[in-house]
């Protein structure tokens, strides 16, 4: 934490931008790790301050034209680091609901875990693997054809979901950033 800290403030920057809800919640979790270090919690305090979800950022800085439309549904499941810690739930659902083309559809229980858990799905293997099937019966009644998620761990969960409903041919796992790099960058 100390050497990035050191590291972001070095930079210069006005905000540090992370694109996962795990790390991204660690990050926000900075000075919480000082307690016994004036120096450095302050450090932290503005750290933490400056920290920002990627979603964040795009949501507030009014995003330009899109170069093309997106076909189909899409369905969004919550990173719980993201939400729960982080605080962020609107701004992911806001820039999916902006997209021309896109049929966002909420998923029923898209706020609970996707059985990912940080490494819970390798502590608890059949436990995350039950919740993983049921949150997939919640994707299919979407109709959805693409799920985006916010965290790495959430991203490798569904797509296991996908592949044990063997529906990798019609259901695709992105990320929110790829999902808007392929309608306002290509």
């Amino acid at each position: 934490a100390k050497a990035n800290i050191r590291a972001f403030e070095a930079s210069g920057a006005e905000i540090y931008v992370n694109n996962a809800g795990g790390c991204g919640a660690m990050l926000r979790e900075y000075d919480r790790l000082f307690h016994d270090e004036p120096k450095w919690r302050e450090r932290a305090t503005r750290f933490v301050e400056k920290t920002r979800d990627i979603s964040e950022v795009l949501a507030r800085s009014g995003l330009p034209a899109c170069r093309k439309e997106w076909e189909g549904g899409i369905v969004y499941q919550d990173s719980c680091h993201l939400r729960n810690v982080q605080k962020i739930a609107e701004e992911p659902r806001q820039l999916l609901r902006s997209i021309p083309g896109a049929v966002y559809v909420e998923m029923a229980g898209a706020d609970r875990c996707c059985g990912s858990g940080g490494i819970y799905n390798l502590l608890h293997f059949e436990e995350s693997m039950k919740i993983l099937d049921d949150k997939m019966k919640e994707v299919l009644k979407t109709g959805a054809k693409t799920i985006v998620t916010v965290n790495p761990g959430c991203h490798l969960q569904m797509r296991l979901g996908v592949k044990r409903m063997e529906a990798t041919d019609r259901i695709r796992v992105r990320h929110l950033v790829e999902v808007l790099s392929e309608v306002y960058l290509e």
